[in-house]
């Protein structure tokens, strides 16, 4: 949610009757979000060793809400062109490092607990549930998909009923 604010916003961002950015201005504030939400996630990698997965995990949510409680603590100084624009340049920053720690960190959750087996009528995998592969959803597949959608036309299963789901 808070990855699509800044874009979100850019009306208001370009808008006289409030921040006034100009369009290069308003772009220049992804460049810091770009750069170290690269930069985060290659760093988060070798963090993640000495500190734990959840630790990286919860220092991106951290990151995450600096960067939205520095964009409402923007709107109080939106006269000062200035001071406001440093400020959306910190919180697209904190929002490029939250972004670079929680999104590895919960593709690598994902992927620990898809290794689980699980008895739920709900278990969702990366996986394969099947022999045929060509059914599944490329990327996505179902260990148990009768259980969500029940049998498909003559008996089989289709990636597209599961999806419906």
């Amino acid at each position: 949610m808070a990855l699509v604010t800044f874009p979100a916003a850019g009306i208001i961002f370009t808008s006289p009757l409030h921040y006034n950015l100009s369009s290069t201005a308003y772009g220049g504030m992804f460049v810091p979000q770009a750069i170290l939400a690269i930069s985060a996630s290659l760093l988060g990698a070798s963090l993640t060793g000495r500190w734990g997965i959840k630790r990286i995990y919860l220092l991106g949510l951290v990151a995450n809400l600096i960067s939205m409680a520095l964009l409402v603590l923007s709107q109080f100084v939106m006269v000062h062109h200035a001071l406001v624009y440093s400020i959306l340049l910190c919180a697209t920053a904190s929002l490029g490092i939250g972004f670079g720690l929680t999104v590895p960190s919960l593709n690598t959750l994902a992927a620990a607990f898809s290794r689980r087996r699980s008895t739920g009528p709900y278990s969702i995998s990366m996986r394969s549930w099947g022999r045929d592969r060509s059914r599944a959803h490329p990327g996505v597949h179902l260990r148990r998909p009768e259980d969500l959608v029940g049998p498909a036309g003559a008996g089989g299963r289709t990636a597209a009923g599961a999806a419906a789901v």
